[in-house]
């Protein structure tokens, strides 16, 4: 699918279905693992998969900005709790958004290797993303194999609504 052909399908966050960008994440995946495979194969860094990703999302969606670890909601730092300037900072790995418009928060992602801890913080994470406070309209977690077991296709899990969605 040539997803440069349809500029205001990626510029409309509510014309966004979960089948639609489950398509573009297939795709980015699929690249991923034939064009940058070495990376999983000697393990090299969450951040330097995330790096990757992100670049091979952002040629699949260019009217959008794609960025990692953004901590920024508009102006401010972005925070577990906006509305609390002492809660926590949180930031995503990737996001797809447009920067300063929270009523485009298209997609936030966390990136883990499946030998790391931290998946359960990241799936809770990804719950608070998807929920009105910050207004993304979906949440993935993606985990990579590595080393030994780095050909296996990467496991998606997707969030919305502040919950997990049963595929």
């Amino acid at each position: 699918m040539d997803y440069q052909k349809y500029p205001e399908w990626i510029k409309d966050n509510m014309k966004y279905a979960l089948l639609e960008i489950q398509k573009i994440i297939k795709d980015c995946l699929d690249e991923f693992m034939k064009k940058d495979i070495f990376l999983l194969e000697i393990g090299v860094s969450e951040r330097a998969i995330m790096h990757r990703l992100a670049c091979i999302l952002q040629s699949k969606i260019p009217q959008n900005h794609v960025d990692c670890e953004y901590d920024r909601k508009g102006y401010n730092i972005k925070r577990i709790n906006p509305n609390n300037p002492q809660s926590g900072k949180i930031y995503p790995d990737i996001i797809v958004h447009d920067r300063g418009n929270d009523l485009k928060n298209i997609l936030a992602i966390e990136i883990k290797k499946c030998e790391r801890d931290g998946i359960i913080e990241d799936e809770q994470r990804l719950k608070t993303f998807t929920l009105e406070q910050h207004k993304y309209k979906f949440g993935l977690l993606i985990i990579f194999n590595v080393k030994e077991k780095y050909q296996i296709f990467p496991i998606c899990k997707w969030f919305k609504d502040g919950k997990k969605c049963e595929l």
